[in-house]
């Protein structure tokens, strides 16, 4: 049996046992793409105990991992503010599959919560059919405008805590968001 394995069997002994404790630090030690194997791994009664012992930042992170269905479970019971709080955490793309997912209702509630850029980042991409190569683009970039000058630029990523993972280059924009 691997260590992974052996991770999940005693964080479900200490489901069985009722020990939150034991669960949390259990959980807090695991990638959000486990979290999600061990969520789906299990029946929806464990899994709701589960998600109510996640960290928000974790619950979030692990959404873009879980399988369509597990997820749609969890994206119910969900509110607005939570959606948009999730959106600020996930990359652009996985973040419009997700809202694919939710009633129409609930996703312009939501895209009406988001900052506008974040909002037309997001829109773009929902714009595209889920299997398309438009729907599964990341358009999470940075850009810049010409005027500014590098040490100004330099100082926004040092102030930025995360990098979109793709960021091997800035692209510079007008006020339209054109080349």
């Amino acid at each position: 049996m691997n260590g992974e394995q052996q991770h999940f069997e005693r964080l479900l002994e200490s489901i069985s046992r009722g020990s939150t404790d034991d669960i949390k630090v259990l959980l807090a030690s695991l990638r959000p793409s486990e979290v999600a194997a061990l969520l789906e791994a299990n029946t929806p009664d464990t899994r709701r105990i589960i998600w109510g012992l996640l960290e928000e930042e974790v619950r979030n992170q692990s959404l873009q991992h879980l399988h369509d269905d597990v997820r749609a479970e969890f994206l119910q019971a969900m509110d607005t503010a939570q959606l948009v709080t999730a959106a600020e955490k996930l990359d652009t793309d996985d973040f419009a599959d997700i809202l694919h997912q939710l009633p129409n209702i609930i996703t312009d509630q939501v895209l009406e919560k988001l900052d506008s850029r974040d909002r037309a980042r997001v829109e773009s991409v929902l714009a595209y059919a889920d299997d398309s190569a438009g729907g599964l683009m990341n358009t999470d970039t940075i850009t810049v405008r010409p005027r500014h000058a590098a040490e100004l630029v330099l100082r926004y990523l040092r102030l930025c805590r995360e990098l979109p993972a793709t960021t091997d280059a800035l692209i510079v924009v007008n006020s339209k968001d054109e080349y």
